[in-house]
């Protein structure tokens, strides 16, 4: 789960779109979920009318962590005490399918989160579990902060003393997951802006049947671990110096509805100001060898 929500309790009710897969894991689709705030302190989560879950909070100024996917609403549990004012306090624990997620949670102290904790990705399942290791202060993420995808090391970085990332890092995809393994590569600068070179790549597939690993990229100290890559497809520009987080140059970017079935991406140039200029082509992978044919050609897009 990840902190959404601000740390005054607001009654509303907002839509969030949530991934369901099929039984089997290898597919899924995208249902709006319902997520209402009640005046009592509660979050209820509903589809189509139904009510899936409703989770009792105890602290209006806290933030609430909500649930990212239909797995999380069914299965993930987090428990642990409350101090006297009703702040979350000492050990926490995570829970799946009411089983122990062993060595998964930290501490919390008045509310906060600090010292070292082992943190679920936002979105965890148990068809991909993806587990982030790092050090809380005062409720904010400092120092070295790494992804791991079953105990292997796929990425992360360096938050800096006010909690932003900061330096080179190896970013997942908010929507990570078995059908879309995408990762960027980059740095960010004082400010937590993203300048200079981004890479983006993406893996379609891997075994880890017989255990065995691949290394796909080394970056500074971070080093990119895939399970045994099958096809590998990359992309990504540049980021204006000057910290506006403005895409310039030639780009090649991936639809924002990419995976598996929907391997599109975007071929094309932004001018200084990171509006799209010029010729821009739409490649998709027409399962032909594992290369990308041209679908069609856009000329002088502009957006504003």
């Amino acid at each position: 789960m990840s902190c959404q929500q601000s740390t005054n309790w607001v009654e509303q009710t907002i839509e969030k779109d949530f991934d369901q897969h099929s039984l089997d894991g290898k597919s899924y689709k995208k249902i709006k979920i319902l997520i209402k705030f009640t005046s009592d302190l509660k979050i209820i989560y509903s589809y189509n009318g139904k009510i899936l879950r409703v989770v009792e909070c105890h602290d209006a100024f806290e933030k609430q962590e909500l649930f990212n996917n239909i797995n999380q609403i069914h299965n993930l549990q987090w428990q642990g005490q409350y101090s006297e004012n009703k702040k979350k306090d000492g050990r926490w624990n995570a829970f799946w399918n009411q089983q122990l997620l062993k060595n998964f949670g930290g501490y919390y102290t008045q509310g906060k989160k600090s010292g070292l904790w082992k943190d679920l990705f936002p979105n965890y399942s148990k068809q991909l579990q993806i587990f982030e290791i790092g050090e809380y202060y005062n409720g904010l993420r400092i120092g070295g902060w790494k992804y791991f995808l079953e105990n292997q090391k796929i990425g992360g970085g360096f938050y800096n003393k006010n909690g932003q990332k900061q330096g080179k890092w190896i970013d997942l995809d908010e929507g990570f997951q078995d059908s879309k393994k995408v990762i960027f590569c980059g740095e960010y600068d004082l400010k937590s802006m993203k300048v200079g070179q981004w890479d983006i790549m993406y893996s379609n597939a891997y075994e880890n049947g017989n255990g065995k690993y691949k290394q796909m990229q080394k970056f500074e100290n971070i080093r990119i671990i895939c399970i045994y890559i099958l096809k590998m497809y990359s992309g990504g520009g540049s980021y204006d110096q000057a910290g506006n987080q403005k895409k310039i140059g030639k780009w090649v970017e991936l639809d924002e509805k990419f995976r598996d079935k929907n391997q599109v991406i975007y071929n094309g140039e932004y001018n200084m100001n990171g509006i799209k200029v010029g010729r821009w082509d739409i490649m998709y992978d027409r399962k032909v060898n594992g290369i990308y044919k041209q679908m069609q050609k856009f000329l002088n897009i502009r957006i504003i």
